[in-house]
């Protein structure tokens, strides 16, 4: 420790080893974002990764058979490695032979430690080669090294892909490695694979023209990463590449923050009854600026109605609101705001349970120049003295009600006034299918099962139809029966394979002011709350104008809250996370 601290500020005095010095520069140097390889045509992986070396390459695509020889007669040529364990397993990839051998190349490639082999189908996609493969992959030893399926980028190949894929279950340690060769796809076979996420390109000629290049930065948006050099020469390639890499990861977390495990576009969903949010969270919450706007002036539309009706009263001097779940303070700062456009008098209450967050409100008092009280506790505790004319809160979550907001607000509606108001009044919650093997990948990756609900980043799913209302509360509910099932039809816009399905919401502060993450409302807080992904437990392949049915329940008992799920129509699929065993809520 004391040579790493010296190295962040090192004292003039202070001579650092050039051996040790070399390694905090390497440690501190960021991760390159494109891992750049090349394929090697020399049999000996010592040579190849010498030449990679030297030339500044991330790794080398060895060949397990030399032109001309019969995969399924001559053995794997490549000699056991003679180099160090680390640097085979990071700096090599092995490739197979087109359309044989491939039970073969893949056992070779678990026996020497290698973390990935591509495994290429020939030229013509046939089916035999398609099932030859699939049968390999399936009854492959594991664990063993990732596998990149080689396919041509065009239709055909992402038809081919998806066939392998279905063949596989889906199985995440297997994806895509595109050839790029001929001219691009269209574009709905882009999208298709910026979702699918390449684990690799295969370049087969200088990346130039404008039309390429487009379509190539399309691709790798879905966080393609590596590239390797089939025929084409590196420095007509590699500034091309990096360029076109660069403005495909424009605005994405460097890959050094990503997980390893692919795992970064799923989000635990928050719990705030549960656990005390941090600051990372609050701040997503309060850049979306104009949610706060909105609620700025559905209050300030409150506060006048209600101060009409204190003054018909002629018992109090200020409109009492309650902010519940305050956290730091924005809807407390939207609130005072409101006050002082309307000219309205108030006494406003914060009530916060996280006790971090209370510190802050308590900090600000004294600059809310003495209209705000501060209530550390949960809000269902608060004595219920009936006293607010309006209650003003956030308890939203990507899919509505999965922050618990029905649940919460039902336990302060003795708070209120005979006629008090409750903001938001209402939310709904609204589903879609989608096709996002990334997401799906990513899922089963992470979860011991599919029955788990993710926060997602939806800019790799594609709504197969349009989103549809779920469930939807009113706040505050009299009939305090949060439980819900609904059925839902859609109707497929276009053919492709529904991984599961994406939840949104909006919410109505008043009848004018509405906001949400749904595609369609009026306020994007996209920014702040991420929608809800529910995996199916197997992918289904359906074709434009299938009808497709699915069940979804809003579940509870004493303590907790879960959804399930059920896939009806075209094919019955079982009831997922039927008990909450797979993810809930706690309340």
């Amino acid at each position: 420790m004391r040579y790493i601290a010296a190295a962040v500020a090192p004292p003039s005095s202070l001579v650092i080893p050039a051996r040790l010095k070399a390694r905090l520069e390497a440690v501190d140097r960021p991760a390159r974002l494109l891992e750049l390889g090349s394929r090697a045509y020399s049999t000996d992986p010592r040579i190849a990764l010498g030449r990679a070396s030297a030339a500044g390459l991330a790794f080398v695509v060895l060949d397990l058979w030399a032109p001309g020889q019969d995969p399924d007669r001559e053995d794997v040529a490549p000699p056991e490695p003679a180099l160090p364990p680390a640097v085979w397993l990071q700096r090599v990839v092995a490739r197979g032979a087109p359309g044989a051998g491939y039970a073969v190349a893949y056992g070779w490639a678990r026996h020497t430690g290698l973390s990935a082999v591509i495994l290429p189908l020939p030229e013509d996609l046939s089916a035999d080669a398609i099932l030859a493969l699939g049968r390999a992959l399936a009854s492959r030893d594991t664990p063993g090294p990732d596998v990149w399926v080689e396919v041509p980028w065009s239709a055909a190949g992402h038809e081919a892909w998806r066939r392998v894929a279905a063949l596989v279950d889906h199985d995440p340690r297997v994806a895509p490695c595109l050839r790029i060769v001929g001219r691009p796809p269209k574009a709905e076979v882009l999208a298709g694979w910026r979702r699918a996420v390449p684990a690799c390109l295969a370049l087969t000629a200088p990346p130039t023209g404008k039309v390429l290049q487009a379509a190539l930065t399309e691709v790798m948006r879905g966080r393609t990463r590596r590239a390797y050099l089939d025929g084409v020469s590196q420095e007509a390639a590699q500034p091309e590449l990096e360029t076109l890499f660069a403005e495909a990861w424009t605005g994405v977390p460097h890959p050094a923050q990503l997980a390893v495990d692919h795992a970064d576009g799923l989000i635990d969903p928050v719990q705030p009854l549960r656990d005390h949010i941090g600051a990372v969270v609050y701040q997503n919450f309060e850049q979306v600026a104009p949610k706060y706007e909105a609620y700025r002036r559905a209050v300030g539309s409150a506060l006048k109605d209600a101060w009409q009706k204190v003054q018909r009263g002629k018992k109090a001097k200020a409109v009492q609101v309650a902010v519940l779940g305050a956290g730091r303070g924005p809807l407390v700062d939207a609130t005072l705001a409101a006050a002082d456009d309307t000219g309205v008098p108030v006494k406003v209450t914060a009530v916060e349970k996280n006790p971090h967050a209370a510190v802050t409100l308590r900090q600000r008092r004294k600059a809310w120049g003495g209209r705000v009280e501060v209530i550390e506790s949960d809000m269902r505790q608060v004595p219920r003295e009936g006293r607010f004319h309006l209650a003003v809160s956030e308890l939203l979550g990507g899919f509505g009600d999965n922050e618990l907001s029905p649940e919460c607000l039902d336990g302060v509606q003795g708070l209120l006034t005979k006629d008090g108001v409750s903001l938001p009044r209402r939310s709904t919650s609204y589903l879609a299918p989608v096709e996002c093997e990334f997401l799906w990948s990513a899922a089963r990756k992470k979860a011991c099962s599919l029955d788990v609900a993710y926060g997602v980043h939806p800019d790799r799913a594609e709504v197969l139809a349009a989103y549809q209302p779920c469930f939807t509360f009113e706040h505050p509910d009299p009939s305090s029966d949060f439980t819900r099932r609904v059925g839902l039809r859609f109707v497929a816009e276009r053919a492709g394979v529904v991984h599961g399905f994406m939840g949104t919401f909006d919410a109505a502060l008043d009848d004018v002011e509405i906001f949400g993450n749904h595609p369609d409302a009026p306020i994007s807080v996209a920014l702040g709350w991420a929608p809800l992904f529910f995996p199916l437990r197997q992918p289904l392949r359906v074709e434009k104008g299938e009808a497709l049915e699915v069940a979804f329940f809003r579940e509870r008992d004493a303590r907790r809250v879960w959804y399930a799920w059920a896939l009806m129509a075209p094919v019955q699929g079982a009831l997922q996370n039927a008990g909450g065993e797979g993810g809930f809520l706690t309340y």
